[in-house]
């Protein structure tokens, strides 16, 4: 009796994290193409690198809904211990995929700080910046109810390193945002205008 309550709750936590996962997906793509269009639209640095962080924010969703689904597998000769580790695999990849990313940012940003472009539309470029952020505090508040129910069951050790590398993802997205909206803040109200936008 005790393994088939275990094995419940099991499931129960895979649909959980799945449905979690997939909410926040869905979320981030379609921000990412409203972030992408506004950024052009405006000329704004800023925007077109957060939207391309934002795309590097849903690979890494992509590969963290991947590595849940992959860890349910069975065991097997091969696998005896099944494939409960692919979530830490995941969180590896997520990490890779930040670092490139990060990586781009900068290369961009620093052909723009030595080409400045001016800025166009700057509350435009504002409200986008406050709708990423809102929806930042939104994925985190969901990431935080599911780690906060997690670590009731657990300790600290047997915490999800997967789910725990997408919550940190969201925390420095969270930070980004921030930096767009001051950025555009500084362009608005004092100048110079174009290299606030690196």
């Amino acid at each position: 009796m005790n393994n088939k309550v275990k094995k419940d709750e099991n499931t129960k936590q895979y649909f959980t994290k799945t449905i979690l996962i997939s909410t926040v997906i869905i979320l981030t793509s379609c921000f990412f193409l409203v972030e992408l269009v506004v950024g052009h639209i405006t000329r704004s640095n800023a925007l077109v690198a957060d939207s391309f962080h934002i795309f590097g924010d849903m690979l890494s969703l992509v590969v963290g809904l991947v590595a849940v689904r992959i860890s349910k597998r069975k065991t097997s000769k091969k696998n005896t211990f099944g494939w409960t580790r692919a979530e830490v695999l995941g969180s590896l990849v997520n990490c890779v995929l930040l670092q490139a990313l990060c990586f781009t940012i900068v290369i961009e940003s620093v052909t723009r700080f030595l080409e400045p472009e001016p800025i166009d539309k700057v509350d435009l470029l504002l409200s986008v910046g406050g709708a990423r952020l809102t929806l930042n505090i939104i994925t985190l508040s969901l990431f935080s109810l599911y780690k906060y129910k997690e670590r009731k069951n657990k300790t600290k050790k047997d915490l999800n390193m997967n789910l725990q590398s997408v919550f940190l993802n969201a925390i420095g997205d969270s930070l980004g945002s921030v930096a767009v909206i001051v950025s555009g803040l500084i362009i608005k109200f004092a100048p110079p205008k174009d290299v606030l936008d690196v």
